[in-house]
């Protein structure tokens, strides 16, 4: 004769022991990725107040990806927040090319338009 208390213990067992596994599981799961993302927002570094000038008689478009597409009117000069890191493009002939990335301890101060010309000269590019 088969004890059916002893099998609802049984199963009542495994089924503890399966829940209590799972919960485990996921705790762990959620508490690693909250060590992840804790760990990226402090590798994002923002580097404050820097300044593009435009120095010539044309406006520059500019692509900073993840921030703005911002064109810098003849000159001006615009101040912005970048996180480190971040590669901000330029475009010759609807062509986009490098131009800078920001980096922690660099200069604030960025004369886009020569950089632009010395960066078509690098590359070859005509004017």
């Amino acid at each position: 004769m088969v004890n059916i208390h002893g099998l609802r213990n049984v199963r009542s067992c495994f089924f503890q022991t399966f829940i209590s596994y799972q919960m485990k599981k996921l705790l762990y799961t959620l508490a690693f990725q909250l060590l992840v993302l804790a760990a990226h927002a402090q590798e994002v570094q923002w580097v404050k107040g820097i300044v593009f000038l435009n120095q010539s008689l044309q406006s520059i478009p500019l692509e900073i990806p993840g921030v703005m597409n911002p064109k810098l009117v003849p000159m001006s000069q615009s101040t912005v927040d970048i996180p480190a890191g971040t590669t901000i493009y330029f475009f010759h002939k609807k062509n986009r090319y490098e131009l800078i990335t920001i980096k922690p301890g660099m200069e604030k101060r960025i004369v886009v338009n020569e950089l632009i010309n010395q960066r078509k000269q690098a590359l070859k590019l005509e004017k």
